[in-house]
């Protein structure tokens, strides 16, 4: 899933230290993004990445990340919940739910190589 190929890359980018000190990206890690989801809209039918969306896109998935009781699986490159704690966020907000189904290791290293 894209989302695998985006986390991946912001992961490598944190590392190389392109986040800014109040939680934002430099110009060189939203740039690096955009580049690794080019032309991802036309496999997957969805609408041209941009900045704005790839930022919004992290936020989300790094919300949820650094929950209270919520957190990362490594191994398996996903967020790390309970079923309940899924059931309950998605009934109040429900654009969640594609975060839950987030398992491709695969996909992460596919991000690496193409960064």
């Amino acid at each position: 899933m894209l989302i695998i190929v985006l986390m991946a890359v912001f992961l490598d980018q944190k590392a190389e230290g392109n986040q800014t000190d109040n939680g934002g990206w430099k110009s060189k890690a939203i740039n690096t993004a955009v580049k690794a989801l080019e032309g991802s809209e036309k496999k997957s039918g969805g609408a041209p990445k941009t900045p704005s969306s790839l930022k919004n896109e992290f936020k989300n998935f790094n919300s949820l990340a650094e929950k209270s009781g919520w957190g990362w699986d490594e191994e398996n490159q996903c967020v790390d919940a309970s079923n309940e704690q899924w059931e309950t966020l998605i009934e109040v907000l429900s654009f969640y739910s594609v975060y839950r189904v987030v398992t491709a290791p695969a996909a992460a290293t596919t991000a690496n190589a193409a960064a």
